[in-house]
């Protein structure tokens, strides 16, 4: 309904949650607000994400990524990246990106 879209478009949605490691969790949010969107983004909604500490080890890090991660763990971030072609020329599959997190080294208490 009408109702409901205009709702889910006033706050943004959370997509999952993804320990990186035994302390670490990262949120992914999709529809966040305009406010948040970088200048090189085209796509109608912006993906965010936090990353936090349980145990309050730093502040939390929030970011707009340039591509949305597809998993995450032990801390490692996991992006899909192009598609390689094989030898023959057929569509292979994509490139996994990986990035390590690295978490800041105290928290400002």
């Amino acid at each position: 309904s009408r109702e409901r879209n205009e709702a889910m478009d006033a706050f943004p949605l959370l997509n999952g949650v993804y320990a990186l490691d035994d302390d670490i969790r990262m949120m992914v949010f999709s529809r966040i607000g305009d406010e948040f969107r970088p200048e090189y983004a085209t796509r109608r909604y912006v993906t965010g994400m936090s990353i936090v500490s349980n145990s309050n080890k730093f502040r939390s890090v929030s970011t707009v990524p340039y591509k949305t991660p597809a998993t995450a763990r032990h801390g490692y971030l996991y992006f899909s990246g192009d598609i390689v072609r094989t030898d023959d020329g057929d569509v292979g599959n994509p490139t996994v990106i990986r990035y390590r997190f690295k978490a800041p080294e105290a928290t400002d208490e």
